[in-house]
């Protein structure tokens, strides 16, 4: 019977062909948990993160932080395949169906009472040279009833 020299287990893993998976560390045998908790994947010191991180120059921190601006997102508008960047927020908060606010709670599909925390822009027509033509705000709840209505079948 083989026994891990660090946790003095009897039991590791068990391959797919059914045979037990003990490590071979320094000539004795340790489970495989043990294996990959303290050989493979060593828990990394307190500071070794921030250790790494402060080689990177305020140049490159600045331009890694404008990747998720909160700001910039709300001005992206999905048109066709194409992502556009707005020069200003086209979103005013409320639902052009039922006038519900950002905030305001509604019912979902799984019968469950959540907040709208966003609305989306539905376009009704594309128009190649104003993305924002043809278009109304709606809430989640409503934004899936108008898709529902798009879909046609033969």
């Amino acid at each position: 019977m083989v026994i891990c020299s660090i946790c003095n287990s009897h039991n590791t893993s068990i391959r797919k062909n059914g045979t037990e998976d003990w490590r071979n560390y320094k000539d004795t045998k340790i489970c495989n948990k043990c294996y990959m908790k303290y050989i493979a994947n060593p828990k990394r010191p307190k500071g070794f993160s921030k250790k790494y991180n402060d080689r990177k120059t305020p140049e490159q921190r600045k331009k890694y932080n404008k990747k998720w601006n909160p700001i910039i997102s709300k001005r992206r508008l999905q048109f066709k395949t194409k992502s556009i960047l707005l020069k200003e927020n086209p979103r005013k908060g409320i639902c052009s169906e039922c006038g519900k606010k950002i905030g305001d709670f509604y019912v979902d599909r799984r019968l469950k009472i959540r907040p709208i925390k966003i609305t989306h822009i539905h376009h009704i027509q594309y128009n190649e040279n104003d993305p924002l033509k043809d278009t109304k705000e709606l809430c989640a709840a409503c934004h899936i009833k108008e898709r529902k209505k798009e879909v046609v079948i033969i």
